[in-house]
């Protein structure tokens, strides 16, 4: 491969990276709009959002007790019976839909692509109780995304894709990213508005009382 090449590669792939960053900028504003200024809306808002594209399912985990447990705040699945086996799951406990790649995103603060090449070796990261979503529906591709804001992490969005569906790409990584990074920029912003408007001191982060305010629907 020639120089010339390389280059030319380089240079399509900051452009397509790009334009995924304009459409995440453009959903996170929908999400905002559509969702409201209700915390827990937002993540089941972003939970459809990722599971719809670039995904099959979406779960939405916020760290919690300051950073000593994390729960899933949102899940979603365009299919209702995988989504209601997903509830099914989780009112087993507030870890199940939890696993290592998560924690792993939440460790460096960064997001990660897991191409599922082996079931065997996927169902080692998982909790135990997920195994059972894994006989019923087979994981092809994981992406997960932290939820961060100054340098501290809040949670994490986990995405992932079933068969027949193909791995991600890089552009999708950059482009959930880039969304979760819009969604939880747009809270923080109207959290300090509404601080403004009530003639309070503005807030410098996002408030971790604010992100809390979630259910699992």
């Amino acid at each position: 491969m020639t120089q010339q090449t390389q280059q030319q590669q380089r240079r399509q792939k900051l452009t397509a990276s790009s334009s995924e960053v304009q459409a995440a900028s453009l959903e996170a504003e929908r999400i905002g709009f559509d969702a409201g200024e209700t915390p827990g809306a937002v993540w089941r808002a972003l939970a459809r959002s990722v599971a719809n594209r670039p995904g099959n399912a979406a779960v939405v985990h916020l760290l919690s007790h300051r950073g000593a447990a994390i729960r899933a705040a949102a899940l979603h699945h365009s299919d209702v019976a995988a989504r209601s086996l997903m509830r099914d799951i989780l009112s087993l406990g507030p870890h199940t839909l939890v696993d290592a790649f998560s924690l792993r995103a939440l460790q460096t603060g960064q997001s990660l692509v897991v191409p599922v090449i082996s079931d065997d070796l996927f169902r080692l990261w998982v909790q135990p109780e997920f195994v059972a979503y894994l006989d019923a529906y087979r994981v092809t591709s994981l992406l997960v995304a932290p939820i961060r804001r100054a340098n501290r992490r809040l949670g994490v969005v986990r995405v992932w894709r079933e068969e027949p569906a193909p791995r991600f790409t890089h552009d999708e990584r950059v482009y959930v990213q880039a969304l979760v990074d819009g969604v939880v920029t747009a809270m923080h912003d109207r959290s300090s508005a509404s601080s403004r408007h009530q003639e309070r001191a503005p807030i410098v982060a996002l408030s971790l009382a604010d992100i809390y305010q979630n259910t699992a629907q």
